[in-house]
């Protein structure tokens, strides 16, 4: 494993941090009337910081898929373990993930 590993987890980090933090914001702020004026100043920042960490997590991840040789195991039908099947799932949902950011930063 090298530099990849690491990217991947600030990326992870800063992602799932981001996302506490709007959920806190979005808690804290009652007043309708202030949330109108938070959330357009933040609301596109965010955005676009947790497209830029989604395009690191699918760029690292789809390295290290490659250098550790798993591209050809993962496309494989025959192979089949508890490892190798947990990361085809995860992929799956890392799929639909993308899907949803870039419809809700598009729509919103």
């Amino acid at each position: 494993m090298g530099w990849e590993i690491h990217l991947h987890l600030l990326a992870a980090i800063s992602w799932i941090g981001g996302s506490v933090f709007m959920f806190i914001l979005g808690v804290s702020i009652r007043d309708k009337e202030n949330q109108d004026r938070v959330y357009p100043i933040i609301g596109p920042i965010f955005g676009f910081f947790e497209i830029g960490s989604l395009i690191v997590l699918v760029i690292t991840g789809t390295l290290m898929i490659i250098d550790n040789g798993l591209i050809t195991i993962l496309f494989d039908d025959a192979i089949h373990n508890r490892v190798i099947d947990s990361l085809r799932y995860k992929l799956i949902l890392v799929a639909i993930m993308a899907i949803i950011t870039i419809l809700h930063t598009y729509i919103a």
